[in-house]
């Protein structure tokens, strides 16, 4: 069975945080373009960066524990 090791879960977080990162840009070029509101462009955007955040945390969470 595959486990995550501290090295896999900071891969992992690196991946999530790009992929985060990507969409937040093409967001940002969809609300510059009028496609989409200012509401949905915040809420999208908030999530983008707590699926990052959350990524993170459990990198921090892994490091710290003994």
């Amino acid at each position: 069975m595959l486990t995550l090791t501290p090295g896999r879960l900071l891969l992992l977080a690196i991946v999530v945080t790009v992929a985060c990162a990507d969409g937040a840009y093409r967001l940002w070029k969809r609300r510059v373009a009028d496609e989409i509101g200012p509401y949905t462009f915040g809420v999208v955007l908030a999530l983008l960066v707590l699926g990052a955040g959350l990524a993170w945390a459990g990198v921090l969470v892994e490091g710290l524990t003994p």
